[in-house]
């Protein structure tokens, strides 16, 4: 019984180091790129699997959105949560830096304010760039507009002494010359930036109660203690930018005004019950006419000298998602593959703001990361123009297609090349694992029916991959929904076409996924030595 024992455990042994040969000699053979290797798998994917949104509809923005939230905390919305995300990445959407290049969508101008209170249901969209903050005094008005923003990086406050610095005075007359000096300091400074034309400053540091009464007394709109992340945002948003000093080349103070950023409003609203400072319409044009002026009210009711402001739709709030479209793609398609709707399209609003309600904190932080998951898988599809099918469609046709070209080498590589396509499949067995699915028998399915789509493509007069007939399997994977509304056997259960059933992903993640994975593993497998350095102890004489 030992022996016998023994004799297993050595098998095992042996039978996991020749494994663990194949898997480096098939990465040694990637890293020196010598030798007939398979096709790669991320060019199989772009050329085999790959679908251009353009040919699926608008609705694909929305299905890609659900797929990235189907498992996490808001799953349970998952129509309403796709529309807040679809409609916050295209509301910041920005021309390509290259001409005929793809538009820009950059995830850090969508600003995420959380709310404890409340259901996730009430979770909406804020357009333009919300601050978790108000005005710094009770005497500003709540609403500017046109406004021009200043973006600061210092203190606004009484000037002081440096440190180390010593005045001696001996006549009191002097020392009050001195500290009204100070504070005429500080009203030039405020003055400076006033005189550029700034109505809206936005600082990261303090504004000390002197000049905030300039601020009060010229009716603009002062905010202290601005999060750089969030002062960072106005200033991309608006276009202005971010000021760390007055200092100019002349050794004296001024403040330019091609540093300032514009906005269509300013206004401070009552959120959730906390007063929050609501940036609309980043980067427009300002007006100069007489049309659509409106007068700016103070807190104190008393009117405030009218200004032009232009009179832009105002988009309705995203409610519900059962009676909500989602909105389509941008025109301006990134690449060619990629068009939609123009009525579809959003008026740019110099970013958006999402803001979450949940029952506690903890609720809160995990919808935020489920957010901001769905925000990245969003703006990949966007940029890259084509999706893939899901629930390990694309882990599925990779590895039958390895396998098959695996059968046509008569060498050693022949085993890591079915190395590597064994361990792309641990994709779907994890997936049917967490469904509580029976892992072999799903796989199995889900090979047979990739097996038989690339049979068919690779035959004579084969048809494109429509999604119907034979060649169309390639777009069959895991079905890891309710089974209570379907079959729960025969060939087709438990797989289906995730094409039809919206259960896509981005093409550029899935390719950097197994392009990263397979670097990792041969950064990894190059370790010859491990040189552990332990804690030096206490030497005994």
């Amino acid at each position: 019984m030992g022996g016998g024992r023994w004799e297993g455990e050595r098998g095992r042994r042996w039978r996991r180091g020749a494994r663990a040969f194949c898997l480096c000699f098939f990465f040694s053979l990637l890293a020196s790129k010598t030798h007939n290797l398979p096709p790669q798998a991320t060019r199989f994917i772009t050329d085999r699997l790959a679908i251009p949104v353009s040919e699926l509809g608008p609705d694909t923005l929305a299905a890609i959105a659900r797929t990235s939230m189907a498992s996490k905390v808001i799953g349970s919305d998952p129509d309403h949560f796709a529309a807040l995300v679809v409609e916050a990445v295209l509301a910041i959407r920005q021309p390509a830096l290259v001409p005929g290049g793809p538009d820009r969508y950059p995830i850090k101008s969508v600003a995420i304010l959380k709310a404890p209170g409340g259901s996730m249901a009430d979770s909406r969209l804020i357009r333009g760039v919300a601050l978790n903050m108000g005005k710094a005094a009770a005497g500003m008005p709540t609403r500017v507009s046109p406004a021009r923003v200043a973006c600061l990086d210092f203190n606004l406050q009484k000037a002081r002494l440096h440190l180390g610095v010593q005045v001696l005075v001996s006549d009191p007359a002097e020392l009050a010359a001195i500290r009204s000096r100070e504070s005429d300091i500080a009203r030039e400074r405020v003055q400076a930036i006033l005189d550029a034309g700034a109505n809206v400053v936005l600082t990261s540091k303090g504004i000390d109660d002197l000049c905030l009464k300039y601020f009060v007394e010229a009716g603009a709109v002062a905010v202290r203690r601005v999060p750089k992340d969030d002062l960072r945002r106005v200033a991309r948003a608006t276009g202005a930018t971010l000021v760390t000093s007055l200092a100019d080349e002349e050794g004296g103070e001024a403040f330019d005004a091609a540093a300032l950023g514009t906005a269509i409003e300013v206004v401070e609203e009552s959120i959730a019950g906390d007063d929050v400072l609501v940036v609309r319409g980043g980067g427009g044009v300002l007006p100069t006419g007489d049309k659509g002026a409106a007068a700016a009210a103070d807190a104190n009711g008393n009117g405030a000298p009218a200004a032009p402001v232009p009179a832009p739709a105002t988009p309705a709030p995203v409610g519900d998602a059962a009676s909500a479209d989602v909105p389509a793609a941008a025109t301006t398609s990134p690449p060619s593959s990629t068009a939609f709707p123009a009525a579809s399209v959003p008026v740019p609003s110099g970013g958006a703001t999402i803001l979450l309600r949940g029952a506690n904190d903890f609720l809160l932080d995990e919808m935020e990361r489920s957010v901001h998951d769905a925000l990245c898988a969003v703006r990949r599809v966007l940029e890259s123009g084509s999706v893939v099918p899901g629930g390990g469609a694309a882990e599925a046709a990779v590895s039958v297609a390895l396998e098959g070209y695996a059968a046509t080498l008569g060498s050693r590589e022949q085993l890591a090349i079915a190395e590597f396509a064994d361990a792309v499949l641990s994709i779907p067995k994890a997936l049917a694992v967490n469904a509580a699915r029976d892992a072999a028998d799903a796989v199995a399915k889900l090979r047979a029916h990739h097996y038989a789509a690339q049979a068919a493509e690779s035959a004579p007069g084969a048809a494109p991959n429509t999604g119907k007939g034979a060649a169309g399997r390639a777009r069959v994977g895991l079905d890891l929904s309710d089974p209570g509304a379907r079959p729960v056997a025969g060939p087709s259960a438990g797989v289906r076409d995730n094409v039809a059933a919206g259960v896509l992903e981005p093409t550029a993640a899935k390719t950097a996924i197994l392009r990263f994975a397979t670097e990792a593993a041969i950064t990894i497998l190059r370790i010859d030595d491990l040189v552990r350095v332990e804690a030096a102890g206490d030497e005994e004489d």
